[in-house]
């Protein structure tokens, strides 16, 4: 949504779902039916990530970048515990123009 030419201001609201894997750092180990040890590879935890931010920018007349932009957001991670673990995040940040190498 852009509110006019002059102001080359927009609002973004974007909402998804996503999906995160994790990994255990070392060396996991199991224990089967029957008593042996054995290793267990690629050790870790699946989890269901819906998002939403709200995201405010301005068109910049710049030849570096050309739009900068302030975000706040939250995104929900489940299972934590059985339940779903809240997050939310602030973000700042320029968007770069192709051919930097100048």
């Amino acid at each position: 949504m852009n509110f006019g030419k002059k102001l080359k201001w927009s609002v973004a609201i974007p909402v998804g779902l996503g999906y995160m894997r994790t990994f255990i750092d070392g060396k996991v180990y199991t224990i089967d039916d029957n008593g042996a040890i054995k290793r267990k590879y690629f050790a870790g935890s699946n989890f269901f990530m819906p998002f939403s931010d709200l995201t405010i920018g301005r068109k910049v007349n710049n030849s570096r970048f050309s739009r900068f932009f302030i975000s706040l957001g939250a995104f929900g991670q489940y299972p934590f515990n059985s339940y779903m673990l809240p997050n939310i995040y602030f973000e700042i940040g320029l968007t770069l123009n192709k051919g930097l190498s100048k």
